[in-house]
């Protein structure tokens, strides 16, 4: 006679800012996936917390620029954990992270002033998977290179650098 018993699910309150998509799927994760998630996740969101200050007030573009080389090896660190996807990194209020409408990625966008006359912005793409394991396209700021940025098709590695606040949904009819 061996009785299985469940793992509580998750309280949803613990993970806020979410798609409906991504909260369902979040409600399938046991209490204890959820817990790990957190652990190693939130222990580098502290470090992540502290980088993502000083790019934006570090003494001199040096020390802006060390900070974001630290801050992108800790993120994608971070983001190698299986199901970061749906953890939300409430505390970086430096950082843009916002998931599309259909939940189907989630896109993080930041900038380093290098000087008054230089900006440049950086940012990540991270697909959802299935699986839970990685997959993320970086988003590499070509804009200063790129003529004609109005009508230029480019990808992610030659990306016009733009710090993402909303992603709108847009359906289109197809013509027969």
């Amino acid at each position: 006679n061996s009785s299985k018993t469940s793992e509580p699910q998750i309280p949803i309150s613990a993970a806020p800012n979410l798609t409906k998509v991504a909260t369902s799927k979040l409600r399938t994760l046991t209490k204890s996936r959820f817990l790990r998630l957190v652990v190693k996740t939130s222990l580098r969101e502290d470090s992540l917390k502290k980088y993502s200050t000083q790019i934006i007030e570090g003494k001199n573009p040096s020390d802006c620029f060390t900070a974001d080389s630290i801050f992108t090896k800790i993120l994608v660190r971070a983001l190698v954990n299986k199901n970061s996807f749906y953890y939300p990194f409430n505390s970086l209020e430096n950082i843009s992270k916002l998931y599309s409408p259909d939940s189907s990625f989630k896109i993080f966008t930041w900038q380093m002033v290098i000087n008054e006359n230089m900006i440049r912005q950086h940012g990540a793409i991270q697909m959802k998977t299935e699986d839970g394991s990685l997959q993320l396209l970086p988003l590499i700021d070509k804009s200063d290179i790129i003529i004609n940025q109005e009508d230029t098709v480019t990808n992610n590695r030659s990306w016009i650098g733009a710090i993402y606040y909303k992603i709108i949904r847009i359906s289109c009819i197809s013509r027969k």
